[in-house]
C-alpha cells in the first residue's frame, strides 16, 4: 500500500542530466515524494533536475529509485 495518493495524469516534462539542454521527458504520475517518468529515448543520471517547463526556472531534484525499459520511479530530494 503506498503512503502518498499519487495522481495520474501525461503531462511533458524536461530533465537536465542527457545532454548540453534539457531533454523531454514525460510525467505519468506524480506524489508529494517522486514521480513516474518515460524517457522515449537516452539513459539519464541516478541524480537530475525536473521542469515542468522547458525554458522554465522551477523544478524539482529527483533521484531515481528504480528503473524498467523506458520508465523510472524518482523520489524528490
Amino acid at each position: 500500500m503506498r503512503r502518498e495518493e499519487r495522481k495520474s495524469l501525461r503531462v511533458r516534462g524536461w530533465i537536465t542530466g542527457m545532454g548540453r539542454t534539457r531533454h523531454q521527458c514525460f510525467v505519468q504520475d506524480i506524489s508529494t515524494g517522486g514521480a513516474k517518468i518515460v524517457i522515449e529515448r537516452g539513459h539519464p543520471p541516478e541524480e537530475f533536475e525536473l521542469y515542468f517547463s522547458p525554458h522554465g526556472p522551477n523544478s524539482r531534484k529527483c533521484k531515481v529509485r528504480w528503473r524498467k525499459k523506458d520508465t523510472i520511479g524518482v523520489a524528490f530530494v
